[in-house]
């Protein structure tokens, strides 16, 4: 009898022959009650079951906004996992040569260095380049109208000076606070892509950390990167962000005199959504916060001093109008203030069958735009 009934409602689903004993659900405080209420199809049971059970399941992973970033069920006690492979570095070196080789194939530069101007000094064997030779006689008016031709002489001769192979003090200020671990999966990507570059161009790689909510040097610029990496995969989120202290303490360090080294350059690269703290609600607009100010005061004085800034400012691809956050706005507008350069990373959902539903990656065009962003940083 059963096993007729249950045929006959799948054989007849807009049928509407679903009854149920009111009595037995007059003391259930449950969703299904109003169901019951007159005879249901099996259609409509199976749509209501299903819009319940939608509704249900996005409340239960209600995300948050915490300082502008999606806010996921995560471990806390999260490190991050950063890698530094044989072929990462084999990458990123092959990536460096080819824009070098694309930038300089027009110059003839034998060297693979880029030229950064002309001059009349011959260096040893090395020979005059046509084009700015004819060019540096036309401009001294040395030519004959008719018939048309150009005197060259030796002062003439133009012979190219090469950039010299620069490497740099790198600090990284790296954000370890609350408001991060939502993100560390694909943060450690990106500290494996930077560190990998630093020890490609036989950098110096620091690191500075927010530790019980205050600024702190990790490493002073080295060139044992491996020893960098692993301090980062040591660190667990916490605390809060004081980025004003991290990017003058990181100013600070560059402006020691050990590293004022000729052929050197110094950097520092922000790692951080940029919400920084304490932030005081007492203002109308979130830049004129205090906070915001110092950091942009600290940004001026990065200028100053002709260090480089790079801020990298992850985020995720599930948060709306993430442009509008004061986390975006202020690291844009501290790059600006430094004369820096700033990229917004946008983490998108993993696509795997087996992910959790807090699992974001960095899509293959997000990486690229990084590695292009850091060579054009580094130029």
């Amino acid at each position: 009898m059963t096993l007729t009934s249950i045929y006959a409602l799948l054989s007849h689903p807009d049928l509407k022959n679903i009854r149920f004993d009111q009595d037995l659900f007059s003391e259930a405080l449950s969703p299904f009650n109003q169901i019951f209420m007159e005879p249901k199809s099996l259609s409509e049971v199976v749509s209501f079951i299903k819009k319940l059970v939608k509704n249900r399941h996005i409340e239960e992973n209600m995300k948050t906004i915490t300082k502008g970033v999606s806010k996921h069920r995560k471990d806390e006690n999260s490190t991050f996992n950063v890698d530094l492979k044989d072929n990462e570095l084999k990458k990123v070196a092959f990536k460096r040569k080819k824009i070098t080789s694309l930038k300089n194939r027009d110059t003839d530069c034998a060297t693979g260095l880029p030229i950064i101007t002309w001059t009349s000094i011959k260096a040893a064997n090395e020979k005059p380049h046509i084009y700015q030779t004819v060019k540096a006689a036309a401009l001294d008016g040395s030519f004959v109208c008719n018939p048309y031709h150009i005197q060259i002489s030796n002062r003439h001769f133009r012979y190219p000076v090469f950039q010299q192979k620069q490497n740099f003090n790198m600090m990284l200020v790296l954000d370890i606070s609350n408001s991060v671990k939502w993100v560390l999966k694909f943060m450690a990507k990106i500290i494996s892509m930077l560190t990998s570059d630093a020890r490609a161009a036989e950098d110096k790689l620091g690191l500075i950390i927010f530790n019980d909510d205050r600024a702190q040097v990790m490493h002073y610029p080295t060139t044992n990167i491996r020893h960098v990496i692993g301090t980062i995969n040591t660190l667990a989120p916490s605390g809060k962000t004081p980025l004003a202290d991290g990017l003058k303490l990181a100013m600070q360090t560059l402006e020691h005199s050990r590293f004022q080294v000729t052929g050197m350059s110094n950097a520092i690269v922000l790692l951080s959504d940029c919400f920084p703290e304490p932030i005081t609600n007492e203002h109308e607009d979130p830049m004129d916060e205090p906070v915001c100010q110092q950091i942009l005061h600290v940004c001026d004085k990065i200028r100053d001093n002709k260090f480089k800034l790079l801020v990298l400012n992850p985020s995720l691809s599930d948060l709306p109008h993430y442009d509008q956050q004061l986390g975006f706005k202020l690291g844009k507008k501290a790059a600006e203030r430094a004369d820096g350069n700033f990229l917004n990373l946008v983490g998108h959902p993993s696509g795997s069958f087996f992910a959790k539903d807090d699992d974001f990656v960095l899509p293959d065009q997000m990486l690229k735009e990084l590695m292009k962003e850091v060579g054009e940083f580094r130029n």
